[in-house]
């Protein structure tokens, strides 16, 4: 019985990671488009 929740919060650990990765992916691309955006705009 414990093992089986040891591997579920395993499971779910390694879940929010990938989702806090690719959610740090997604703000660094937004950040990148809006630094992009800005630049065009001053020229």
């Amino acid at each position: 019985m414990v093992q089986a929740v040891i591997n579920i919060d395993e499971r779910t650990n390694r879940v929010l990671n990938i989702v806090k990765a690719k959610s740090n992916f997604f703000v660094w691309i937004i950040a990148r488009m809006h630094h992009h955006d800005a630049q065009n705009s001053s020229v």
